[in-house]
């Protein structure tokens, strides 16, 4: 998946979805390196309240084959 910037701040990455947790995490820290928290959940999972000041990013995940893979929701700024 090629990134490119505009300018903006990415709030969601549906195109991320089917993507190993791991790669995507990395792909969400570069387009947007002011994220202070990353949060991986099982695909039923509630994130926990927002601390004041953090820029958090939210994963839903599950395992298929094997591997944690993101599915929907899609990451998002949350």
């Amino acid at each position: 998946m090629e990134v490119v910037k505009l300018g903006i701040t990415t709030q969601t990455w549906p195109d991320l979805v089917g993507y190993a947790v791991v790669d995507a995490v990395n792909i969400i820290r570069q387009d947007n390196p002011n994220i202070t928290e990353v949060r991986v959940l099982p695909p039923d999972g509630v994130p926990s309240p927002l601390q004041d000041g953090a820029i958090r990013v939210c994963i839903y995940n599950d395992i298929v084959n094997g591997q944690a893979v993101v599915v929907n929701p899609a990451p998002y700024i949350g």
